[in-house]
């Protein structure tokens, strides 16, 4: 998908948070053509108040063809906009978001990353990386997201 938007000068797309923060990164001017009510109202707020796109209207095809159009039509302000758009991204937020999560609930972990030199999280199967349970058994804590988390914040791939 990133390829395809950094190849494109502006998106059309509903106002779902994921495609706009993708857009964002990108430098990707919007045009929010409708959005789920409730859950995602506050996105076409944002999208507007910080100018990096317009919604013309909620489901109207031919307002959503002439705001593109008016888009495309203005160089300078598809630049302003798409300048807006890559200042406003936050392209490592999820791994952020990931490795303050692990400091705050995985402080066994943690601690023991310290103890050998390393960001604070073990290699899955490690003994850190099970947990006890009431009867005692060894049971998988995290299984394959703990798996991705962990090769996002020491910057390995998983296998």
């Amino acid at each position: 998908m990133r390829d395809c938007m950094i190849a494109s000068d502006l998106l059309i797309t509903k106002a779902g948070p994921g495609t706009i923060a993708e857009a964002l990164i990108c430098g990707l001017p919007l045009v929010l053509s409708d959005f789920l009510p409730g859950q995602e109202y506050g996105n076409v707020t944002y999208v507007e108040q910080h100018h990096v796109g317009v919604f013309p209207g909620n489901g109207n095809a031919d307002a959503v063809a002439d705001a593109a159009a008016a888009l495309l039509a203005d160089p300078a302000e598809l630049r302003a906009r798409s300048a807006r758009a890559r200042g406003m991204a936050t392209p490592h937020a999820t791994a952020d978001i990931a490795r303050d999560l692990a400091a705050r609930f995985l402080p066994a972990e943690k601690e023991a990353g310290r103890k050998n030199g390393a960001r604070g999280l073990e290699a899955p199967g490690s003994p850190s990386s099970v947990v006890r349970r009431g009867s005692g058994a060894n049971i998988p804590k995290y299984g394959l997201v703990m798996s991705r988390l962990r090769a996002v914040l020491t910057g390995r791939e998983a296998a």
